[in-house]
């Protein structure tokens, strides 16, 4: 007896990797994408279902981890058993699976430019003597 293939629907949430909390409330979601997608255009198909809230984030600006547990640990020691992302080219088949073991999408927070106050510059035209023209 065989086990029925995965789901086309890929299960997710997204956190916050700052707060390590869901981003702006948001609950699970999903996609639906064919078997032989890989992480990085489920992560394009989830960023666009979700482009109202995230203004100013792109979807390369994701990490994705294949569960919560992953992205507890992401910032464990090795020794502690620390979790990496999913590769970009990895396949999702099988991944996400329902909304209570979806994947994590971890937005990178990016830190205000710095701006940088430049030197006042007068704006007065320079003062130049015109040369005279006696001849």
């Amino acid at each position: 007896m065989s086990s029925a293939p995965p789901s086309p629907l890929v299960w997710f949430q997204l956190y916050d990797s700052a707060t390590g909390e869901p981003y702006k409330g948001t609950y699970s979601d999903y996609v639906s994408l064919p078997p032989d997608s890989v992480i990085a255009q489920f992560r394009d198909a989830a960023h666009l279902k979700n482009s109202s809230i995230l203004t100013g984030i792109t979807s390369s600006q994701f990490t994705i981890y294949k569960n919560k547990a992953a992205f507890d640990k992401r910032n464990a020691a090795v020794d502690d058993g620390k979790e990496e992302p999913l590769e970009e080219d990895s396949l999702v088949y099988g991944l996400g699976p329902s909304k209570k073991k979806p994947l994590l999408l971890s937005s990178r927070r990016q830190e205000a430019p710095v701006e940088v106050p430049l030197n006042p510059v007068s704006l007065e035209k320079s003062r130049i003597p015109k040369e005279s023209s006696n001849g």
